[in-house]
């Protein structure tokens, strides 16, 4: 009997790279960009969080300062992002099947929701802008109500 190992060895390097990439979301390439963004992200947040616990875990022996904890900070949310964009964790396939199931991966849902962004686009107010002149008026006197 063989061993699996071997069976792969035996594959071209192609074939092994499409069995990598069968672990990934299906029709991933129907998955709209800020979903993927969303996952992304989350699994930047726990990797970050379990990065930061791991090193509250370890013992040192030296006292820390304010720079020491700010590299330290710095460091681990650069490692929770390069693990992130990786999916070194495998979270993002989980996420990403419970906010965009498989049933919306196809290219008509896809097509909908391109289309559909210009639409959500006029809806939303823009930021900064006053929704009515009484705040205007406000603003042109001080914020007081004289």
């Amino acid at each position: 009997m063989a061993k699996i190992s071997d069976q792969i060895s035996t594959l071209p390097l192609d074939q092994v790279a499409k069995r990598a990439d069968r672990s990934q979301v299906k029709d991933r390439h129907f998955i709209p960009e800020p979903y993927k963004n969303v996952a992304e992200g989350m699994e930047k947040q726990f990797a970050e969080y379990m990065l930061e616990q791991m090193d509250n875990s370890v013992d040192r022996a030296d006292d820390s300062n304010s720079a020491t904890d700010y590299y330290d900070s710095v460091m681990r949310e650069q490692r929770a992002d390069v693990m992130a964009k990786n999916s070194e964790l495998g979270l993002q396939k989980t996420i990403l099947d419970q906010i965009y199931p498989e049933r919306m991966r196809n290219q008509f849902a896809y097509q909908r929701f391109l289309n559909s962004k210009p639409a959500i686009k006029k809806q939303s107010p823009t930021i900064g802008q006053p929704t009515t002149n009484n705040v205007s008026d406000k603003v042109s006197n001080g914020g007081s109500n004289e």
